[in-house]
């Protein structure tokens, strides 16, 4: 009985063959979210950075369209009759080195814009733009599949602003329950647990 058995499961494993998963060790793979309030926006030309959460696709200023980054909350800049907040100019100078005339792709949650007329989303890092931040030591706690095709390698750069303390999460009871919301909230967590970027320079974080 015992070769017959270990005859079938000899067979058993030369049928088997392993499932399609990506090449990338260590990823976890995140379950697609429910449909958008409109269709992912590819090839995304960032042609301006604002400040540390939002910038300008195509043209930069009325030409283009202008993106807020979905479920963070960057400190202001100096503006006209506005004394720019703790930890601004940081914020923006590390939002545009990551995004400033690169490509990003662009997805929506339940809501698409926001009471100032701009495009809300989550911007990710894909293709070209990933291989070249998944180089930088300081990024690889966020590397993960792109939920909407896991074979693609992506990261989530609202979560990296968080995580790296250059901005706040914005407030739930506000925005509502994000499709990220549980990433998001725990890269905001560890950033304050370790006095991250404007947890550790601006009083009261």
């Amino acid at each position: 009985m015992t070769r017959i058995r270990c005859t079938v499961l000899l067979l058993l494993t030369a049928c088997y063959a392993p499932p399609n998963l990506p090449d990338f060790e260590g990823v976890p793979l995140v379950p697609a979210p429910g449909e958008g309030c409109r269709p992912e926006f590819e090839n995304a030309d960032v042609s301006c950075v604002i400040d540390g959460d939002t910038f300008d696709v195509g043209l930069c200023g009325d030409g283009g369209e202008r993106f807020r980054m979905l479920g963070i909350d960057t400190p202001e800049t100096e503006k006209p009759g506005q004394v720019g907040q703790c930890y601004a100019e940081e914020a923006f100078a590390f939002l545009a080195g990551l995004i400033a005339g690169e490509e990003v792709t662009v997805t929506f949650d339940q809501t698409c814009v926001d009471v100032f007329g701009r495009s809300l989303g989550y911007v990710w890092a894909v293709d070209d733009l990933y291989d070249d931040l998944a180089r930088d030591p300081d990024l690889q706690p966020y590397l993960w599949t792109y939920p909407y095709d896991t074979e693609v390698p992506a990261i989530l750069l609202n979560e990296v602003v968080l995580g790296e303390g250059y901005g706040r999460d914005y407030p739930e009871e506000i925005a509502g329950t994000l499709y990220f919301q549980k990433r998001l909230d725990e890269a905001k967590a560890t950033a304050e647990q370790f006095s991250r970027g404007l947890w550790g320079a601006c009083s009261g974080g």
